[in-house]
């Protein structure tokens, strides 16, 4: 059974905390944990004590995963991320861990063997820091207003931070800092429509939030065409700022984690030897593995094992998620 749309929605279950049996699910979705699971996406999933020994779970994403008492001995995780995932009595032994991505930060819990794993040559040892809290940045002239909005936020448990002034706000954020902007249209240093273009002119994909007094067909138009992500009449119900807010956070780590996932995918592209590059080159073209052969002047099997090497390093499930990795990257064949 390969890795489909359907069983990366039901591993979503788990990590989304919708139940905590994982074998269970699995069983459910009719999913077998030891061949199935080769490339899925595990990110934040308990698989405490989960017995995983000689599974194929190579290229699969363990990243932030708790990893307690899990059962991995003679399992083949070559090229997996372990990257932020917990270790506590988590059984390694005899694993393939070949390319494969481990936190130099994680738990390292008795019976994890994680030393000896750090020390090796075959696998990656990132360090790995807490993302930036997400913060709601609140842009209005009138002090009572921000008081208000402020006030909104730290009851919802969201961090936000105020300013008087668009020049105030814009001197001093930081673009590689999450969250979302809670912008008065009607300030008088800058219109939303302007402190939008300012800032798409320094790369901030940040979501805004524009709150007017009152909208008409046009400004609604030059506000949605500058990436505007949401105008909203005031006055507003608490709970329909709040669903908004928590919505443009949403974007901007949906936004964010792409960028990330592009930035990891082009490094490995970058890391490519040449064969592997020609073969992949060929590969988008559409031309099939006997072609590939004749054009590069090499055996069939040759370039088998070559286009498996580019598919496992790119984590790529079958040949149309090859082809839509680097369509989304926009590499040229």
């Amino acid at each position: 059974m390969s890795i489909d749309t359907d069983l990366e929605l039901t591993i979503r279950k788990v990590a989304d905390g919708d139940t905590d049996d994982f074998l269970v699910l699995c069983k459910l979705a009719n999913i077998d944990p030891k061949s199935d699971l080769a490339g899925a996406d595990l990110r934040g999933t308990c698989l405490r004590a989960v017995d995983l020994s000689h599974a194929d779970l190579r290229g699969a994403d363990f990243s932030g995963a708790d990893l307690t008492l899990a059962n991995f001995s003679f399992a083949s995780l070559e090229n997996a991320n372990f990257s932020n995932a917990t270790f506590e009595n988590t059984n390694l032994e005899n694993a393939k861990l070949d390319g494969a991505i481990f936190d130099s930060n994680a738990l390292r819990g008795e019976g994890s063997r994680l030393e000896t794993i750090y020390a090796s040559d075959s696998v990656e040892v990132v360090s790995y820091e807490s993302p930036p809290q997400q913060t709601v940045f609140i842009v209005n002239a009138d002090g009572a207003a921000r008081d208000s909005l402020t006030r909104l936020m730290d009851s919802a448990g969201t961090a936000a931070e105020s300013y008087i002034s668009a020049h105030e706000f814009l001197s001093t954020y930081d673009v590689a800092r999450p969250g979302c902007l809670l912008l008065d249209a009607n300030m008088p240093d800058m219109s939303g429509v302007e402190m939008q273009r300012q800032l798409n002119l320094r790369g901030a994909a940040i979501p805004v939030i524009v709150l007017v007094a009152s909208v008409d067909a046009p400004s609604a138009a030059e506000a949605i065409e500058h990436g505007t992500f949401e105008l909203l009449t005031t006055p507003i119900g608490d709970d329909n700022l709040l669903d908004c807010v928590q919505r443009a956070l949403r974007r901007d780590a949906d936004n964010r984690a792409r960028q990330s996932n592009a930035q990891h995918f082009r490094e490995i592209l970058a890391s490519l030897n040449s064969r592997e590059r020609e073969v992949l080159m060929l590969v988008m073209k559409g031309k099939l593995n006997n072609a590939v052969a004749a054009d590069l002047g090499v055996s069939q099997r040759t370039v088998q094992v070559h286009r498996s090497r580019v598919m496992q390093k790119l984590q790529a499930r079958s040949l149309a998620d090859l082809v839509r990795i680097v369509s989304e990257l926009e590499l040229k064949p």
